[in-house]
């Protein structure tokens, strides 16, 4: 009898265990660099101004950001044709920024790959596009003096959009 209980309780463990969620691992990654680094590496770089906030996700009891809407300004890298582009962050388990840290109306520069439709955002596609935090991917842009602010604490600095291009061309 005693073989057939534990051939019971094992079977509904594993049950139990197969309908669970799985842990969410939270980010592990190390920088890829600073902003002129890796803006060579990625598909597109944009200047935009973040227009609205279109996807959300309840984190820790907040309603968070994890979609956002972004007006092209200047595209300084890349073949993207549209006036906006809808950029993806972090559902509290990828490695990449809460949107929240870019301000509606705000413009920044932004170093952006593919989206990837099984990162768990709801409604990301691959036409859409992330940003990473593995590295400076996102920056302050001053789109008068087409400027780019770069770095962080004592160690920032700035370039032009016309420099930005030619340190591609060059390294």
């Amino acid at each position: 009898m005693k073989p057939i209980k534990l051939i019971l309780q094992l079977s509904f463990l594993m049950l139990f265990f197969s309908f669970s969620k799985p842990e969410k691992k939270p980010c592990n990654c190390l920088s890829h660099g600073s902003f002129l680094k890796v803006s060579k590496y990625t598909q597109l770089v944009i200047v935009g101004k973040v227009k609205a906030y279109t996807h959300f996700k309840y984190i820790q009891g907040q309603r968070t950001p994890v979609g956002m809407e972004v007006e092209i300004i200047d595209q300084l890298k890349g073949n993207y044709t549209a006036k906006t582009v809808k950029i993806w962050g972090d559902n509290g388990s990828l490695c990449r920024p809460f949107l929240s840290s870019f301000p509606l109306n705000k413009t920044f520069v932004f170093a952006l790959d593919p989206g990837n439709p099984q990162s768990g955002n709801i409604g990301e596609k691959k036409t859409d596009y992330f940003v990473s935090i593995c590295g400076e991917f996102s920056c302050v842009a001053d789109p008068k003096a087409k400027m780019i602010i770069y770095g962080n604490g004592q160690d920032r600095e700035q370039i032009s959009y016309e420099d930005l291009k030619t340190y591609w061309s060059q390294n």
